[in-house]
């Protein structure tokens, strides 16, 4: 978590502050003793051991401080940082609340009544401009004074607080978007806050307005890979991937071939804004009535026939 020292409101409108806004990090800290000298809080996602793994990623919803497009170019540029040194391979889903999925949302205040596993805990909560930035969920089973033990439900979640100004990167009086991800994402992934020598680390306890995203340290990337398989991993987005579909499905549905939708319609809400063109994959199945599409998509018949409209 990242915490605003200065306020933007001092600053006036357009003024040049004399010099950076400093945020300090957050109370995403392990339970008990303050750690600040790097590593992993638990085995992570993986299990014991540093072994390749899968995790999927989510937006929810998006700020209005910049435009969708931007938001989303930010989060797959942070989660393709951290996978060009693990061996994680990050699978964008169309649905919330997935287990082993990394939801990022924007909120304000108390937000418990999206997060239940915050409910009760203030500093969960957040705490309007000038405070708190952003939070995360560490992996499944660890402890945090936020959170204690970590719930499957807030587990990897990033927040942020959307009473805050945010920026893409830098440039503006606002805190980098995509710095915050990365940290976030780190915390999301097992790692701890680090001042330790070697910096600047992406996990360091405190960031200012000059500072934008930036590679991994080396102390990043060795505490990282305690956890994980070295090596590269991946960032599947839904153009990749495409939402699929199928009536005949009897479970829950992510949009993913083996989790599909039941419905086209179903698939359509689910696009998210300012996509670069996802195709509809239609497995099969019946589909009565008639269908309107507003968005631009692509609609294919995969492995069957499928009837719409009859």
């Amino acid at each position: 978590m990242l915490t605003l020292v200065s306020t933007l409101a001092a600053l006036g409108l357009g003024a040049v502050p004399p010099e950076p806004i400093v945020w300090y990090t957050c109370p995403v800290e392990p339970a008990g003793p303050v750690q600040r000298g790097g590593g992993m809080i638990n085995d992570g996602w993986d299990g014991p051991g540093a072994n390749a793994t899968t995790l999927y990623w989510h937006i929810e919803n998006y700020s209005n401080d910049l435009p969708a497009a931007q938001q989303r170019d930010a989060y797959i540029f942070v989660l393709a940082t951290w996978a060009s040194v693990v061996q994680i391979h990050f699978v964008e889903i169309a649905a919330p609340n997935w287990n082993r999925s990394i939801d990022f949302r924007w909120a304000t205040g108390d937000h418990c009544a999206i997060e239940a596993a915050e409910c009760g805990v203030a500093e969960c909560a957040f705490d309007g401009p000038g405070g708190t930035v952003a939070h995360a969920g560490f992996p499944p089973g660890a402890a945090s004074v936020c959170v204690n033990p970590m719930s499957e439900s807030f587990a990897g979640n990033v927040h942020f607080d959307d009473a805050e100004l945010y920026e893409q990167d830098v440039g503006n009086p606002g805190v980098s978007l995509m710095l915050v991800a990365a940290h976030e994402v780190g915390h999301s992934l097992g790692l701890i806050h680090d001042e330790g020598p070697g910096g600047p680390h992406i996990m360091r306890p405190t960031v200012s307005s000059a500072d934008g995203m930036q590679a991994p340290s080396a102390s990043d990337i060795a505490h990282l890979q305690q956890g994980y398989a070295a090596g590269i991993g991946s960032v599947t987005t839904l153009e990749d991937s495409g939402l699929w579909v199928n009536s005949a499905w009897p479970g829950a549905s992510n949009g993913l071939a083996g989790n599909p939708f039941r419905t086209v319609s179903a698939a359509v809400a689910a696009l998210p804004p300012q996509n670069d063109g996802i195709t509809i994959h239609v497995l099969g199945g019946s589909y009565p009535g008639s269908l309107t599409i507003a968005v631009p998509c692509t609609i294919t018949a995969e492995f069957g026939t499928a009837r719409i409209g009859h």
